[in-house]
């Protein structure tokens, strides 16, 4: 990784990644979800030059827009939602999808909301140009990131409110 790249990782708080996440997933009101990926990509942006970023923000959009539709109730497609004062969220798993039962009407209706924003993951993947240079520089981030504890932290600290 390069120095700059270094330096921006040691410097990253949650307030910035707070405000990259505003800016770049404005449309989806993420700072309202418990939204792990969010935080992530959010801190990406202000570690990774623009250059190398700007490409892969669809993916990472649709990502975002499939862990969000993961957290939302199927009656209130707005709101995050708890069992037992339990929080239902996943990262990547997407865990707090609902599986269908065959005796309810309209069980299946988170599945199929999953299925369809992971659908369109997969075709923004397909239109990430030069995929092997920007998905190369997306992983030589996470993994520099993934070697300073201060990225967690502030990923965490960017989440506050959201656990009973």
């Amino acid at each position: 990784a390069s120095p700059r790249m270094v330096k921006r990782i040691r410097e990253l708080s949650s307030d910035v990644i707070d405000e990259c996440m505003r800016k770049i997933f404005s449309q989806f009101k993420v700072y309202n979800y418990p939204c792990v990926s969010a935080r992530i990509f959010a801190a990406m942006s202000s570690v990774m030059p623009d250059e190398e970023f700007e490409p892969l923000l669809p993916l990472f959009s649709s990502l975002v827009n499939s862990e969000i539709i993961s957290l939302q109730s199927k009656d209130e497609f707005r709101d995050v939602y708890f069992f037992k004062k339990k929080v239902c969220f996943s990262g990547f798993d997407y865990s707090s999808t609902v599986p269908a039962v065959d005796s309810i009407s309209g069980s299946q209706m988170d599945l199929n909301s999953n299925i369809d924003a992971l659908r369109e993951v997969l075709r923004e993947a397909q239109l990430v140009p030069r995929p092997m240079y920007y998905m190369g520089s997306a992983i030589q981030c996470l993994e520099e990131m993934s070697e300073h504890d201060n990225t967690s932290d502030a990923c965490s600290k960017a989440m506050v409110g959201y656990f009973p």
